[in-house]
């Protein structure tokens, strides 16, 4: 018997359980909770997101290619409280709690340190580090998924992209991929997990417009969106270079350093190499930072589009200019910042954090690209944020 509980269970948290009580609890099996005898598998997540559970009576998975995976409400152990995990004593906990969480709550569950492996699978780099300040004895391994997983009422749940889950080289790391593998998860095992990591953040950056523009779809539909998304990753890919930092491709069909020529390429050539060559199914594709403004709450932004600001003030005062010029724009601006597009961004999505939180509310006014663009370059605030 292997014991698995997934902590922050939100979107990736029902993909990955979708999967794995699809292969592992059959519905032919007429045993009660637990359906078979080699897997046990606990979620621990939102009371929002049980209410829905309850409500649909089933979880409804759409994959990538099409198959319909329907998990029955009997079928699936869900809980709110965090400390179930300590009385479930698991094998493995897989986190895909947001950065944000994820201290207050690993604390809560401190004392199995030294008695479970831990398996990150969580946008962002740092959060090893701020697993490991926590679990000192238990081994940690650091995970990345690519696929995008949107969520829509009451639990329905679809697969946007197509793509691999990359896993940190430990000696425990064949085993829990070996049980996601015979779920149908695709596994890559990397010795550089970091790379691929920094990689993924190249993509992530696109969260925050998902979530300033309202949709994946209008930002991709608009030329001047896709061109201050492109230049943002720009940035990115210039800074780490300038840090050293390697960054891999996630999807093996397009080099990640050709992804800003995509965004950058006119409306029909953009819009083709998106569904053809990525494969990306824009139509329906949500980020979960949008899903925090329309809930009110704080947004991963820090990890994304701040850890390349960071990493341009680490290397902005030994360069004196720098820097590529795109239609007039440079990329490097002296002694001001290297990342002046990540970091209008940045401080926007901010501002909609401060707004919330003086509010009490979620935010779902999308800005135009626009009014985007003056943000970054004058500093000129959106009207619907000046009230």
């Amino acid at each position: 018997m292997v014991k698995l509980a997934i902590l922050g269970c939100g979107n990736i948290g029902f993909f990955l359980a979708a999967k794995i009580l699809h292969h592992y609890y059959p519905l032919s099996n007429k045993k009660e909770n637990v359906v078979n005898e080699n897997v046990e598998l606990l979620l621990v997540g939102r009371q929002r997101l049980l209410d829905k559970l309850n409500e649909s009576g089933e979880i409804l998975l759409m994959t990538y290619n099409g198959t319909k995976i329907i998990i029955p409400r009997d079928h699936v152990n869900y809980v709110t409280d965090v400390k179930k995990i300590i009385e479930f004593q698991p094998d493995y906990v897989l986190v895909t709690l947001k950065v944000t969480q994820t201290v207050e709550v690993m604390r809560k569950i401190a004392e199995l340190d030294g008695k479970v492996i831990i398996v990150s699978i969580q946008n962002g780099v740092r959060n090893f580090d701020l697993i490991r300040s926590i679990f000192l004895k238990s081994q940690i391994i650091s995970g990345m998924i690519v696929q995008n997983i949107t969520y829509s009422n009451p639990c329905n749940f679809t697969q946007t992209s197509d793509g691999s889950l990359f896993f940190q080289f430990t000696p425990s790391t064949h085993f829990i991929t070996s049980i996601l593998s015979n779920a149908g998860i695709n596994n890559i095992i990397t010795t550089d997990i970091r790379s691929v990591q920094y990689g993924k953040l190249i993509l992530n950056l696109g969260n925050a417009f998902t979530a300033i523009g309202g949709s994946l779809k209008q930002i991709l539909d608009s030329k001047t969106y896709r061109r201050i998304f492109a230049i943002c990753q720009w940035e990115a890919i210039e800074v780490l270079d300038g840090s050293d930092i390697n960054f891999v491709p996630f999807n093996y069909k397009l080099p990640i350093r050709l992804m800003p020529y995509v965004l950058y390429a006119p409306d029909w050539l953009s819009n083709f190499l998106i569904t053809n060559v990525l494969g990306m199914k824009t139509d329906n594709a949500r980020s979960s930072m949008l899903e925090d403004f329309s809930l009110g709450r704080k947004t991963e932004i820090e990890e994304l589009q701040g850890e390349i600001v960071r990493l341009g003030e680490i290397i902005r005062k030994d360069r004196d200019e720098g820097g590529i010029i795109i239609d007039g724009v440079k990329l490097g601006r002296g002694d001001r910042s290297l990342t002046p597009y990540n970091h209008g961004i940045l401080e926007l999505v901010k501002l909609v954090e401060e707004w919330m939180e003086e509010h009490k509310k979620g935010w779902d006014v999308p800005f135009t690209a626009d009014e985007v663009l003056a943000f970054i370059e004058y500093g000129i605030v959106p009207q619907a944020l000046q009230f």
